[in-house]
């Protein structure tokens, strides 16, 4: 079998491809001049499609949330030009322990240990020199590194909104259309 193009015309509109099928006389698998064609059959491109209609920019701003009654030990507040503005809230600080029990003899007791601390949220900018209308944030939630994007689901498809993805180890190109390159070990 071989294989040749054809270019645009009458056979193929867009162009396309003949494959032969010919009788190897000499067995080396090309086809010789001398060697009879048994069979020709073309197979030619499709159409291209149209172009779809572009997409809509939204800008995204990350703002720190003081203390507040719905966020008792403040957070972060993100804002879409598309879409009301949510909060994301910082985790509570633990209670303090229990007092020990004094001990014999007039030894005092040992002091309780003190809860743990809740996880804290900080801003991330991932392209420290991108100044562009639209630059990328995510969340540094604990040590686990988020991004935050905005897009809609299936049940509200007209209605954008805020996501977070977890990010794994590894090499990362912006989607904002600034071309910006960073990694996350």
């Amino acid at each position: 079998m071989d294989f040749s193009d054809i270019n645009p015309g009458l056979a193929c509109e867009n162009g396309g491809i003949s494959i032969f099928t010919f009788q190897d006389l000499n067995s080396d698998g090309d086809l010789q001049s001398s060697e009879p064609i048994l069979k020709v059959k073309s197979v030619c491109n499709g159409t291209n499609g149209t172009n779809g209609s572009n997409g809509v920019n939204a800008s995204i701003t990350l703002e720190s949330v003081a203390s507040s009654y719905a966020c008792p030990s403040g957070g972060v507040k993100i804002k879409s030009s598309d879409a009301i503005a949510i909060e994301v809230c910082n985790g509570v600080n633990g209670l303090n322990g229990d007092q020990g029990v004094p001990g014999m003899q007039g030894l005092p007791g040992m002091a309780g240990t003190n809860g743990t601390n809740g996880t804290s949220i900080t801003p991330v900018k991932f392209c420290n020199d991108d100044n562009s209308t639209f630059p990328e944030y995510g969340l540094l939630i604990g040590d686990d590194l988020f991004a935050v994007y905005w897009g809609t689901t299936p049940s509200s498809p007209k209605v954008a909104q805020a996501f977070l993805t977890k990010l794994v180890p590894g090499k990362y190109m912006s989607t904002g259309g600034n071309n910006c390159l960073f990694a996350i070990d």
